[in-house]
């Protein structure tokens, strides 16, 4: 089997359920959009603007125009922002959800982000932050060793599912929150 790149989208499904990013990823089955799918670039850009002026002050904006790669970790993706902290000289990573609250699959997500970006040479990250459009609120989360060593385990679970091609097991507890339950044969049991 030859070895793909992981994306961002594919830790965040892991970490919802394993099974999702199996479906997805190993048997290439796709997902109904979401709604930053359909958001559309003007409106995606309106908020990435109002974000970056509620920032400007305390962050540096480093822009990115593509893709990041980690060789390492087979990673791949980009942030909605990468920031510098003007006094402590440390990089941040910025992402905007339509959400209300830090999901789990959020918050390993965007540490995995920050292990990218660490591999692309902004070291060190030492803060995550998300923006949450539907509470128009920052969130400030510390980029720990543990949070780092939780997500280097979830992406090399990941990779041993990719070269094993072994099926993970679902978690039952989120199938009815799953905008993938309809295609999902675990849901129809």
């Amino acid at each position: 089997m030859i070895f793909m790149y992981i994306s961002i989208t594919d830790i965040k499904n892991y970490v919802f359920c394993p099974l999702r990013f199996y479906y997805s990823y190993c048997m290439n089955l796709s997902f109904p959009k979401l709604y930053w799918d359909d958001l559309g670039k003007t409106e995606e850009e309106r908020i990435k603007n109002k974000v970056k002026e509620k920032i400007k002050e305390k962050y540096e904006i480093l822009e990115i125009e593509d893709f990041l790669i980690s060789e390492h970790f087979k990673l791949q993706g980009k942030p909605d922002l990468l920031l510098k902290d003007r006094k402590y000289n440390y990089y941040l990573v910025l992402e905007i959800k339509n959400s209300k609250k830090v999901k789990e699959e959020f918050l390993y997500s965007l540490a995995a982000y920050a292990i990218l970006v660490e591999d692309n040479n902004f070291y060190p990250v030492k803060k995550l932050l998300f923006y949450l459009i539907k509470i128009d609120k920052i969130i400030e989360i510390n980029f720990s060793s543990y949070l780092r060593k939780k997500t280097i385990e979830i992406i090399k679970n990941i990779q041993k599912i990719i070269t094993t091609g072994l099926k993970p097991y679902p978690k039952l507890e989120r199938c009815s929150l799953c905008d993938f339950r309809d295609y999902c044969p675990e849901w129809k049991k």
